[in-house]
């Protein structure tokens, strides 16, 4: 444990076990006559998991204030097989969550794991309370071996009273012979602890990707007429308008805090809503509640409703304020938003973006509570007056998420480009590549239907850069940088992307002015739609790194192989990871192609660079 002074706590000075009738097996320690440590060990889920819960009790008559608590430290990680692959989560969509080889370290949000590259044991350590408290699990690694496992909850020097107790989250660690079964079961603890909201997914269209914020009302409605004229009326549900729609005037700064219509949509936006349900779908609308730019009139009127950064008045973060989520007047501030965007525009399915302002570090207005218990409180607010309309969080951290909302963005942002040449660890926030996004999308999956429906971002599938994204490119990297780099997506690529989305079943919604969109480019759309209705997870081959597999758990047995390098990969898999016949016969879904052999070994048919197969048994 360490206090807020950077001090640790002595050895314990006694220590007395703790043995009750059944679980759970409790240690108790004292440190320094003044704390009282109290562990329990407990089996949960099907037995396969222990639970380790900690209690910090103040025995001494002064408060002292904790920075963090690690209820598990160690050097030593013994298998029966060499455990030579990591799996990292991030605590937000731009945190990466990735398969790596061993070397290096990292930090890794709520959860990470360790497996053999060939799939056969797992080890995985998770918080099971995310609600409580910001927690990490630390990994450090070299080319050869695992030196440190350390499990850590955040206490942000919040003070402890004199003989008060702090509960910190459990920490579940579990393992197994599957690491993508082992995954989706801590995700169920969680959930059990947490609640979720799952169901149908939803499926859309979405202003940003074509026209990043330049849309106006009209530029809508001619893209709700276009929808409604084509095949894709049948095959999506949503309308949704994203950031831009409450500027002052075309290409005026950000005023987020400010959430009333501005010039570019003059009917406001209740007309815009009318109009999407009368052609059919559910309006959607794009807000980001958290955040709170200078120029808005909430920045400048009300200033004490922002997170400050102690005498210099508000803090700012990239050149944006936090809304102080724990300031009732701030609530209220948010309540008031969305009973506005719910009963009077009638909206009933939002994206919130920028979700990390709810959790950015300053002096709020109570300071016993936690960050992850702060945002809960404007989360919770949002979902109280949603009821049963759709939550979409974007740039949220994840843990504090669960329960509240229905949708979760969980990697970056797509565009019209493969990559882009800095790693995911260096660039940009959004890094805005096809490439970055997929990796997210594949080991992220284990979260889909168990704690919200993953959302992997816009469908892009065109040719070509949109002129508002090129300007929006060029504003960021500047023009020189962009020369080099082609806008517009190969065949092969835009075909991975929506292989990729459709056999992961997750959120299916349409980044594209289709009006614009070449025959061959709309047809490959289409094979996005309806989104499987099949879960599917990993496979547990994890030999290349640059190779992804998925299959379908249940119903037809689809496989889906993508390959994110630039190189062509020949892939061979043991029979039993697809858990088929001794012989067999697959169909590529989008092109017909099929391929036949017998044995134990699956040799599948050599993919391109940037290329994915839905390989289905026939």
């Amino acid at each position: 444990m360490e206090l807020s002074d950077a001090s640790l706590l002595p050895e314990p000075s006694q220590w007395e076990v703790i043995l009750d009738e059944g679980p759970p097996f409790a240690i108790e320690y004292v440190l320094a006559d003044r704390v009282v440590l109290t562990l329990r060990f407990q089996t949960v889920g099907e037995e396969d998991w222990v639970a380790v819960s900690l209690r910090i009790t103040n025995a001494s008559s002064e408060s002292f204030a904790v920075r963090s608590v690690s209820p598990l430290q160690t050097s030593r990680v013994k298998a029966d097989v060499r455990l030579d692959r990591s799996l990292r989560h991030g605590v937000d969509l731009v945190g990466l969550a990735s398969m790596n080889a061993l070397g290096g370290s990292y930090s890794s949000h709520a959860c990470a794991a360790l497996a053999d590259s060939a799939g056969t044991r797992a080890l995985v350590l998770g918080f099971r309370e995310l609600d409580k408290a910001l927690c990490n699990v630390d990994v450090v690694t070299t080319a050869d071996d695992i030196e440190t496992l350390r499990a850590v909850s955040l206490r942000e020097s919040i003070p402890l009273p004199p003989r008060q107790s702090l509960e910190i989250p459990s920490l579940l660690v579990g393992a197994g012979n599957s690491l993508s079964e082992a995954m989706r079961e801590y995700a169920g603890l969680v959930a059990e602890a947490m609640g979720s909201r799952t169901g149908p997914v939803k499926t859309g269209w979405c202003s940003w990707y074509y026209y990043y914020g330049t849309d106006a009302e009209e530029d809508v409605l001619r893209n709700l007429e276009t929808l409604a004229a084509s095949p894709f009326k049948d095959m999506v549900t949503v309308v949704q308008i994203d950031d831009g729609w409450n500027l002052p005037t075309p290409r005026h700064a950000r005023v987020w805090g400010d959430w009333y219509p501005g010039a570019k949509f003059p009917h406001g936006m209740r007309h815009v809503a009318e109009q999407i349900r009368k052609a059919g779908f559910v309006p959607g609308l794009w807000l980001a509640p958290f955040s709170v730019a200078p120029d808005s009139q909430l920045a400048k009127e009300h200033p004490d409703w922002l997170v400050q950064s102690g005498a210099d008045g508000p803090a700012t973060y990239e050149g944006i304020h936090a809304l102080d989520l724990s300031h009732p007047k701030a609530l209220d501030f948010v309540r008031t938003t969305f009973e506005c965007v719910f009963d009077d525009w009638a909206y009933e399915y939002v994206k919130l973006d920028f979700l990390m302002h709810g959790i950015q570090e300053g002096v709020r207005h109570d300071p016993t509570l936690t960050t992850a218990q702060v945002f809960r409180q404007g989360l919770g607010v949002i979902r109280a007056v949603a009821g049963d309309r759709f939550i979409l969080n974007c740039g949220a951290p994840m843990g504090p998420s669960i329960g509240l909302c229905d949708g979760m963005r969980i990697g970056f942002d797509v565009s019209s480009r493969w990559s882009m040449p800095f790693g995911m660890d260096d660039g940009v926030v959004g890094n805005c590549n096809i490439r970055a996004a997929a990796i997210q999308t594949v080991w992220r999956q284990w979260m889909h239907q168990v704690w919200w429906r993953n959302d992997p971002d816009c469908l892009i599938v065109r040719a070509y850069g949109s002129e508002p994204e090129k300007q929006l490119f060029s504003s960021i990297f500047g023009q020189a940088f962009l020369d080099g780099l082609p806008f517009g997506l190969e065949y092969e690529e835009a075909a991975f992307w929506v292989r990729l989305v459709w056999i992961t079943g997750t959120m299916a919604v349409i980044g594209e002015n289709l009006a614009e969109l070449s025959p061959d480019r709309c047809e490959l759309l289409k094979q996005a739609f309806p989104p499987n209705s099949w879960p599917a997870r990993w496979v547990d081959w994890y030999k290349n790194l640059n190779v992804n597999l998925l299959k379908t758990e249940s119903g037809p047995v689809v496989v889906g192989v993508f390959n994110i390098g630039d190189e062509t990969e020949g892939v061979a898999v043991p029979r039993s990871k697809l858990a088929i016949g001794p012989a067999w016969t697959f169909r590529e879904r989008l092109t017909g192609e099929t391929f036949s052999g017998s044995g134990d070994c699956v040799a599948l048919p050599p993919l391109p660079p940037h290329a994915g197969r839905l390989w289905e048994l026939i």
